[in-house]
């Protein structure tokens, strides 16, 4: 009998052992499977964040691009505001003037005058694509561009201006406008007159009349296209 109680006593002993083993193992298992499952989190954690850096890095490029194209854009709509300047544009003189037509197709379709303290000015408004090129004269005589013949017009010294790079009226599929001025000479420091006298083959002729021998400038100004004439006083 008691031969076979200790046998019985190792035989439990060692299928104590055995369990202690195995819930062992299985820690161990489990431990891993833990570390594991933390690493992947990890990686996937940093994953994630990488791809939100991209996303918030793009999106405040898209807006410092659009915050500096915005006034650039305004700028160039507003090429155009020099018009509007109470100072004479550009560097008078009386010496002839040229300048050369970049790809102009454009037609005049209106004149404005007005007078300042220091300077009257024309603008000539122009309907069409690229920028017109001119050539002007100062003379007592001036001449009719299709006939050679004199014109007489009013005040004792004449600007003739020819602007080039330009089309008829029906070649932009417009009619023909008034390009005529009513001057008062008493609303103008010294211009006397203003008056279209055609165009032929390429060339738009104005003559301006004037008091006396004066300075002037000539400028090209787009948006819209138009050509400033500035007669200092």
């Amino acid at each position: 009998m008691t031969t076979h109680s200790a046998y019985l006593r190792r035989i439990a002993v060692a299928a104590i052992a055995a369990s202690a083993l195995g819930l062992a193992g299985c820690d161990d298992t489990t431990t891993e499977q833990k570390k594991n499952a933390e690493s992947s989190t990890h990686a996937s954690g940093e994953k994630g964040a990488t791809q939100e850096t991209v996303v918030v890095t793009s999106t405040r490029t898209i807006s410092r691009s659009n915050t500096t194209t915005a006034p650039q854009q305004a700028a160039q709509l507003h090429s155009g505001a020099p018009e509007s300047s109470t100072s004479i544009l550009g560097t008078p003189d009386t010496s002839d003037k040229q300048q050369q037509p970049d790809h102009g197709a454009l037609v005049p379709i209106g004149i404005r005058v007005a007078s300042h303290d220091t300077f009257d000015r024309i603008v000539i408004d122009l309907e069409g694509t690229g920028t017109p090129g001119w050539a002007s004269q100062l003379t007592t005589e001036p001449t009719q561009l299709t006939s050679g013949e004199v014109i007489t017009f009013n005040g004792t010294q004449a600007l003739l201006l020819n602007i080039t790079g330009t089309l008829y009226p029906f070649e932009l599929g417009i009619k023909d406008p008034n390009l005529n001025a009513d001057i008062d000479p008493t609303s103008t420091g010294v211009v006397t007159e203003v008056r279209s006298l055609g165009t032929f083959e390429g060339s738009s002729q104005f003559l301006i009349g004037l008091d006396r021998t004066h300075p002037y400038s000539i400028q090209s100004l787009s948006n819209p296209n138009r050509l400033v004439i500035d007669i200092q006083h």
